[in-house]
């Protein structure tokens, strides 16, 4: 998922969409590998457009039922998008599910 002002790319957003057992939809990293952190792309001074802007198309899809961000550090950009969310959530060590 991108987030643009104009032509100019302000946060980049690679996740994808996972199902289990045909049922649950599962947000993922792209490449996430266990033993680096993850992050979502944000251009410095747009973190709370990109935050608001990434809650707001997330909450529009209705294709998953969790996020599963491991390896995300509590001062990650990604924390900022979920930290606001008002759905069912839950911080396990170093990321949201």
């Amino acid at each position: 998922m991108t987030v643009r002002d104009g032509k100019l790319l302000v946060g980049l957003l690679s996740l994808m969409l996972e199902r289990r057992g045909g049922f649950v939809g599962r947000l993922l990293f792209i490449n996430a590998s266990p033993s680096t952190y993850q992050d979502v792309r944000i251009r410095d001074g747009w973190e709370s457009q990109v935050s608001n802007a990434g809650s707001d198309a997330l909450e529009q899809m209705d294709s998953w039922q969790m996020a599963d961000l491991r390896n995300l550090r509590p001062e990650a950009a990604a924390s900022g998008i979920f930290r606001k969310w008002d759905r069912p959530k839950a911080y396990v060590k170093e990321g949201f599910i």
